[in-house]
């Protein structure tokens, strides 16, 4: 769900002017996590370049979103070949078991 600013409406997810160029603020905390998230691109991006099952790159990544918001989930699904269902990624996602099809 979209954080909100205090004039309700979605806050912008653009860096202020106060943020450094890589997107932090300069903390501790900030700079951690903006090298995790740059750590977890890097490592996904390599598990694809060698041809890792897609399943392998997309766990990578849905590691780094839930390890920085823990109350997030998610699930990734690729079309058929006819664009006419969804078929889940199993074993790349963290998405609830009632979720999945049977």
């Amino acid at each position: 769900m979209a954080e909100k600013s205090q004039n309700g409406r979605a806050a912008s997810r653009v860096p202020t002017a106060s943020a450094g160029p890589d997107g932090t603020n300069g903390s501790p905390t900030s700079r951690s996590r903006y090298e995790n998230r740059m750590r977890a691109r890097a490592d996904a991006f390599r598990m694809a370049i060698e041809r890792a099952p897609l399943d392998i790159s997309l766990e990578i990544l849905s590691r780094a979103v839930t390890d920085e918001v823990p109350e997030a989930r998610t699930a990734f699904y690729v079309a058929g070949l006819n664009i006419a269902r969804l078929h889940p990624i199993r074993g790349a996602d963290d998405a609830l078991e009632s979720y999945a099809p049977s």
